[in-house]
C-alpha cells in the first residue's frame, strides 16, 4: 500500500458556529446576531439609541470568526492572520481560547446572561480545556449545562 492510504486516528471535532452579521454603520462595524430563522435580530425598543456591545462578547466573536477563517483555509497561520489584519500575535491568541468555551458559557455571555464577574481580563488567561472546570471558575452552576436537544 501507498502512503495516501493510510488512515490516523483523530480526536473527534467540536465545531460552535456563531451566527452573526458585521455591517458598517456610520463608520463603526456593528455586530448583528442571526436568529435561528435566518433573520436578524429585530430593532430593539431603544432604536434611536446606538447599541453598545460589552467588550467580551465582541471579543467572542471576534475569536469565532477568526478561527473560521483559519479552519476555512484562507489563513495558513495565526501568524499570517495577524499580519493580514494588523493585530498583535498574543492578543489573537489569547481571543482564540474563547472558542473553546463551553457552549452554555458563549451561550450566556452573548445573551449577556452571564455572571457578574465574568471579564474579558478572566477569560485571556490559560482556561481549563474541560467544560466543568470553566463553569466552576467562571461561576456557572454545574446545572447551567446546555439542554439535550429534542428529537434526536
Amino acid at each position: 500500500m501507498t502512503d495516501s492510504f493510510r488512515t490516523t486516528a483523530t480526536a473527534p471535532t467540536v465545531v460552535i458556529k456563531v451566527p452573526l452579521v458585521i455591517r458598517r454603520r456610520s463608520g463603526r462595524k456593528q455586530i448583528e446576531f442571526i436568529s435561528p430563522g435566518g433573520m436578524t435580530e429585530p430593532p430593539k425598543a431603544h432604536q434611536n439609541q446606538p447599541r453598545r456591545h460589552d467588550p467580551l462578547t465582541v471579543a467572542v466573536a471576534r475569536a469565532h470568526r477568526w478561527q473560521e477563517l483559519l479552519d476555512s483555509g484562507k489563513y495558513p497561520s495565526i501568524s499570517a492572520l495577524t499580519r493580514d489584519l494588523k493585530v498583535d500575535f498574543g492578543y489573537v491568541s489569547r481571543l482564540l481560547q474563547l472558542t473553546l468555551l463551553a457552549p452554555d458559557i458563549i451561550e450566556a455571555i452573548l445573551n449577556g446572561n452571564a455572571p457578574s464577574g465574568v471579564c474579558l481580563d478572566k477569560l485571556q488567561w490559560r482556561l481549563p480545556l474541560l467544560w466543568d472546570e470553566q463553569r466552576q471558575l467562571l461561576g456557572f452552576s454545574s446545572s447551567a449545562k446546555p439542554p439535550a436537544r429534542e428529537g434526536r
